[in-house]
């Protein structure tokens, strides 16, 4: 596979997988063209994925790539070191969290949710102010950040980068959301433990005692109707949906973690929330992905809080 090909791969199955449905995702409002340079292009449809920088061609050949939740200049300058030891060429770094440009375009996955709780059947479409508030103060934020850091130190290193965010994130959220669906837990700890029978779950309840939590409701209340939109949608949502979630009839938010603003909100109104840990969810979908890359070619050298699990079939 080339640079271009996995992150065409990337966005594809990060359409396919998007809770919104693929009519939608290919009708929101942000786009860029990526060209391959040899007369192949496609459309990005997701603003916290794709390049961060290159020292290469989109064409080059990617032998062995390097994959982690967070790469920053500490982990490439460490990586490079280890391949120059081991004698083990490192084609591309692949980073979950966006870096470099990408970070500071994403504010513009937050109208993403919308949609995403559309599909679980909440309409917050009058709340749309609230989220064009929320989009007003991030990009304040981005006034202040260093957004070409660690395009600054490509620029030296001579190696390239890329960042795959909502894709991977919409690839793990339909996975576990589907799991869930198929076991049909009963209770708030009828679901951690079915949670925990997924493996990179497991894997960091076992090392670090991060395991799925509830952190608002009983362990014995009835699961009831959940939604998976606080897997996805690039950052969290303004609080005032959390209200329409509980009046519209949900009884559970499954999500990855959440604002202790957030979490307040929902304990007041007496909304359930099963947090399933950050890490070890990002993890889900980049090991999907992986299992693609690698049928492919491409090793996985994986980094930085990301659990390498192999499935051969998903």
């Amino acid at each position: 596979m080339t640079i271009y090909d996995i992150l065409k791969e990337s966005v594809r199955e990060g359409i396919k997988n998007d809770f919104r449905g693929e009519q939608k995702t290919r009708n929101s409002i942000w786009k860029e063209i990526i060209d391959s340079g040899d007369g192949r292009s496609f459309e990005n449809r997701y603003p916290d994925t794709g390049i961060v920088a290159l020292s290469s061609t989109l064409t080059k050949q990617v032998r062995r790539a390097v994959v982690g939740i967070d790469i920053g200049t500490a982990e490439i300058l460490a990586m490079l070191q280890w391949s120059q030891k081991e004698g083990k060429e490192i084609d591309l770094f692949i980073g979950h969290h966006p870096e470099g440009r990408l970070n500071g375009l994403m504010h513009l996955t937050l109208h993403s949710h919308i949609e995403n709780l559309l599909a679980f059947g909440v309409d917050v479409r009058h709340l749309e102010d609230k989220f064009d508030n929320l989009i007003e103060d991030l990009k304040l934020d981005i006034l202040s950040s260093n957004i070409t850091q660690i395009h600054d130190s490509i620029h030296y290193l001579d190696t390239n980068y890329i960042s795959i965010h909502s894709p991977a994130d919409n690839i793990g959220a339909r996975f576990v959301y589907e799991y869930v669906q198929k076991k049909q837990p009963e209770t708030l700890q009828n679901t951690i433990d079915t949670m925990l029978e997924i493996e990179e779950y497991a894997h960091y309840e076992g090392i670090n005692i991060i395991s799925p939590t509830i952190i608002s409701g009983e362990p014995d209340a009835p699961l009831g109707k959940y939604t998976f939109t606080d897997f996805v949608g690039g950052i969290e949502g303004p609080v005032e949906v959390y209200p329409e979630m509980k009046k519209q009839g949900i009884d559970t938010v499954i999500c990855m973690h959440l604002t202790e603003k957030a979490i307040d909100r929902c304990r007041d109104i007496g909304l359930q929330v099963i947090s399933t840990g950050h890490m070890s969810s990002d993890s889900i979908g980049l090991n999907l992905l992986c299992d693609t890359f690698e049928r492919e070619g491409v090793e996985i050298v994986p980094v930085s809080g990301f659990v390498r699990v192999q499935r051969k079939t998903h």
